[in-house]
């Protein structure tokens, strides 16, 4: 029931009609040709904001990894993680050097280096989703690291004991 009567508002405007709700105003805004340009200029826009600068950096870095180029991806990852450390795509870039260091296929893959890389993903980034994917990496790298260490200090102590019998 319209009854065109005026009444002061809370929302600090000076009079709206009785009938007037908050959402009266979408259809008229919405019928307007640039708020409607302008509306899709800014969501295009976000949803392209991980694909300027460094985000397109590890993008392309991403498709070198799957060429089998590593290197070329580690450098650019490593590129964009130095110039770039703030950025949005610094996450992405760190996480995806730290799986491409520890990828089996990788035959520059470096264990060590992957797991300096996880725990510092770890503490930078302890709201990011794969956060409990990157502990996982840690853990595994971690008991790798642990058992070569093991192995290298059997072989040590196998040389000893065969120097100690040829000397017996």
């Amino acid at each position: 029931m319209r009854t065109g009567a005026r009444k002061p508002t809370d929302d600090g405007r000076p009079f709206a009609t009785l009938t007037e709700t908050k959402y009266d105003c979408i259809p008229r805004l919405l019928s307007r040709p640039v708020f409607c340009v302008v509306t899709i200029f800014f969501i295009v826009l976000s949803g392209c904001a991980s694909l300027t600068g460094p985000g397109r950096e590890v993008y392309a870095a991403n498709s070198l990894v799957e060429n089998k180029k590593y290197g070329e991806a580690v450098s650019i990852y490593r590129k964009v993680l130095r110039d770039h450390p703030d950025a949005l795509s610094a996450a992405d870039a760190r996480f995806a050097l730290a799986t491409t260091l520890a990828y089996y296929e990788n035959p520059q893959r470096d264990y060590a280096q992957a797991l300096q890389e996880f725990d510092e993903f770890v503490r930078l980034y302890p709201d990011d989703s794969r956060y409990r994917k990157a502990q996982n990496w840690r853990h595994v790298l971690r008991a790798l690291h642990d058992s070569r260490k093991s192995i290298e200090d059997l072989k040590k102590l196998d040389i000893r004991h065969e120097e100690k019998r040829k000397r017996k």
